[in-house]
């Protein structure tokens, strides 16, 4: 029997030490990544033409500066000569900030 309890008290000993280890190593990472400021996000944008012909393009942006615009294929639209673009012109025009 007092075998039994040293094993148990060994094995209970070394899992309360991970469970601190775990615990502390979740802490610090939670605390660390407060302190991430995202810098690189892309998004998916329709760039329109004088024609009202319309085409979702990927843009890439890093520290609010612009990397990349990609067209996906396949996603456009030709509207019609009197359809207007709905977005306000800051939509239209803005990118990267």
């Amino acid at each position: 029997m007092k075998n039994q309890t040293k094993k148990d008290m060994a094995l209970l000993t070394i899992l309360i030490l991970g469970l601190i280890g775990s615990l502390s190593f979740l802490v610090v990472t939670i605390l660390d990544s407060e302190n991430i400021t995202i810098n690189d996000y892309s998004f998916t944008k329709a760039i329109c033409t004088d024609e009202n012909y319309c085409e979702d393009n990927l843009v890439v942006c890093k520290n609010n500066a612009l990397v990349s615009i990609t067209p996906i294929g396949g996603a456009s639209a030709k509207f019609p000569k009197d359809w207007e673009d709905p977005r306000s012109e800051e939509q239209i025009n803005k990118l990267c900030s």
